[in-house]
């Protein structure tokens, strides 16, 4: 709800803690990413999609799309 209200600095912070209480869930470091590039923290965002792009996870399809952005 944060993330879509465009509370950017609130959805960060939970999009932490779930990548805290699991850090390799795809899910979680795929919408931290989308978190940080929505702050400008682009460098960031990439790491945590370059890994998302690798877990290949099907229901993130988006992945490579939103790694193209960060990395423009």
């Amino acid at each position: 709800a944060e993330f879509h209200a465009g509370r950017n600095e609130e959805a960060l912070a939970l999009f932490q803690q779930a990548v805290e209480a699991d850090p390799d869930d795809a899910r979680s470091l795929y919408y931290r990413a989308l978190g940080l590039g929505r702050l400008g923290r682009y460098a960031e965002a990439v790491a945590d999609l370059r890994r998302v792009v690798a877990a290949a996870d099907p229901a993130l399809e988006r992945d490579r799309l939103e790694l193209g952005y960060a990395l423009y």
